[in-house]
């Protein structure tokens, strides 16, 4: 806490900093409040409250992305659904399903409603070589602004995405791979809708794991065919797919290239999305544990138009799936500072890891778009 509380300091003196020396070199420099909010779909989805309302459950699985779970992720987010659908946690099944992955169970005060909360976490495999990178990082000359936009976004954030793209794939991945068979093995054949709640490279990893599975065959399978199936929406917080699958793709001819769309090519920075959804419509044969009735599968992609590490799901992707796919452009940084002769900025760390904190952000988890 001490650690956090010095972090916060150095964070507002940066910022004060900041506007006293542009306010003394250009004039004042204001502030203002960034309140975008658009959902680029006509096409309604549930969130947990309808989806309760309906199956008498719901389990809720979080899967964090680069530099960890922030501050409101995930507990807060569940505290604040049990809040408004007046659940009280079974402090009793609370349970470390493993050293990762830990379950919280609320219910109503009959025992007939419950919510199962399951937080997945990968970060302690990447500490490790993050604090070899910090270590070698060391400047006085570096401006305090500067310094903790690179110390948070590039060393403790994007240095993940470069760690799980090289030789710690396959440990990250078998990680959440065995807390996912134990998530899916805890429900003990309650058939309950699943909402998934990924946080930027998360949703690069679980889709990973889900397909790794899907081609283990035998019981993985089966498990990640039940997971499908329970599946009913995704959020992917700050998705980072494609930024990230431009790791994976293969070289090309230069006259194969050229003759090629760029907009008809984002399928190849989307194949992770694609076999999933491929997979999912066209498995045909449901799961013993399949849910009867259950909406249509929704992703739904929130992003803040000022973070440097989100995309929206472009159309060439989305009309492969129609009324599937949900953008939502969301001012996540909501303070924004304008400065003389730059314009407004805000802070791109908060943008991309303020998800969690964010009002807006937790109504949709729990009411969807759906109009009680």
């Amino acid at each position: 806490m001490k650690k956090e509380n010095n972090l916060m300091f150095v964070r507002i003196h940066a910022i004060v900093l900041l506007c006293t020396v542009m306010s003394f070199l250009f004039g004042p420099v204001g502030c203002t409040t960034l309140r975008e909010y658009r959902v680029d779909s006509e096409e309604p989805f549930p969130g947990v409250r309808q989806l309760m309302a309906a199956y008498g459950g719901v389990d809720l699985v979080f899967v964090h992305g680069m530099g960890g779970y922030s501050e409101g992720d995930p507990d807060q987010i569940t505290d604040h659904l049990a809040a408004e659908l007046s659940l009280i946690e079974n402090v009793a099944n609370v349970s470390q399903l493993s050293s990762s992955a830990r379950r919280r169970v609320f219910e109503d005060a009959s025992g007939n409603m419950k919510l199962r909360s399951y937080t997945l976490r990968w970060s302690d495999l990447t500490f490790f070589p993050k604090a070899v990178l910090r270590s070698t990082d060391v400047s006085d000359e570096r401006l305090a602004l500067h310094d903790q936009v690179k110390q948070s976004l590039m060393n403790s954030n994007l240095a993940d995405a470069v760690i799980y793209l090289g030789s710690f794939k396959s440990e990250i991945q078998a990680r959440v791979r065995s807390d996912l068979t134990s998530v899916l093995n805890d429900a003990g054949g309650q058939e309950r809708p699943i909402v998934l709640v990924s946080f930027s490279l998360g949703s690069k990893i679980l889709l990973d794991v889900v397909d790794q599975m899907r081609d283990g065959g035998g019981e993985d399978k089966r498990l990640a065919d039940t997971f499908a199936d329970r599946s009913s929406v995704f959020f992917m917080l700050a998705n980072q797919i494609p930024l990230l699958e431009l790791g994976e793709l293969e070289p090309r001819g230069v006259a194969k290239e050229a003759a090629s769309s760029p907009v008809q090519d984002a399928a190849s920075i989307y194949k992770t999305v694609i076999k999933f959804m491929d997979r999912k419509s066209a498995t045909g044969i449901k799961s013993q544990q399949s849910l009867v009735n259950l909406p249509p599968f929704k992703i739904v992609a929130i992003s803040d138009p000022n973070d440097f590490l989100s995309y929206p799901i472009p159309d060439a992707i989305a009309n492969r799936y129609p009324d599937t796919f949900v953008n939502i452009t969301l001012s996540v940084s909501q303070r924004g500072y304008m400065i003389p002769f730059v314009g407004t900025v805000t802070n791109p760390t908060t943008a991309h890891t303020g998800f969690g904190r964010h009002k807006r952000v937790r109504s949709l988890i729990l009411d969807g778009t759906i109009t009680r």
